[in-house]
């Protein structure tokens, strides 16, 4: 069963390793990024919008901070962002996260691995998800300091 659990998590680490940024397969991923830095950009719209309030609640808001606020606000509620949260939230578990990556791909190479379905399935995904974190967190860590030695040189 743990041979099972490696070989699922190896196959895994491995197809999010050759989508990243840099890699041959990266164009799967690529237009999620798009997405996922569109997202960020809007939530730190927000949350600056809700520093100005907080911090000035009793001064009138100036013409830019109302236009940002607004602006904000339609981002926030639009479908573009709705669509965008839905194709984050759906593409987690086959591509972008690592850890959720194990449920979808445990269902996938279990039954090639073994032959079919069992109870065992459950434990595996278990299993491949704690192995996902820690190796994908080992390939962060040894890119990190790959990284470092590189802007040493």
């Amino acid at each position: 069963m743990i041979t099972t659990a490696i070989i699922i998590s190896a196959a895994t680490i491995g197809f999010r390793c050759i989508t990243a940024k840099g890699m041959i397969f990266y164009f799967l991923r690529g237009w999620l990024d798009e997405k996922a830095e569109y997202k960020k950009e809007v939530q730190k719209e927000i949350q600056e919008i809700n520093g100005i309030l907080k911090d000035d609640s009793e001064i009138p808001l100036t013409s830019s901070q109302v236009n940002a606020l607004t602006t904000a606000f339609i981002s926030l509620n639009d479908i573009n962002f709705k669509r965008t949260d839905a194709l984050l939230y759906a593409f987690k578990p086959i591509i972008l996260c690592s850890t959720c990556m194990a449920s979808i791909h445990s269902i996938i190479w279990f039954p090639i691995i073994t032959g079919g379905f069992d109870w065992s399935l459950i434990l595996i995904m278990l299993i491949v998800a704690f192995l996902n974190t820690l190796f994908f967190g080992l390939v962060e860590l040894i890119q990190a300091a790959t990284n470092k030695l590189n802007a040493i040189k």
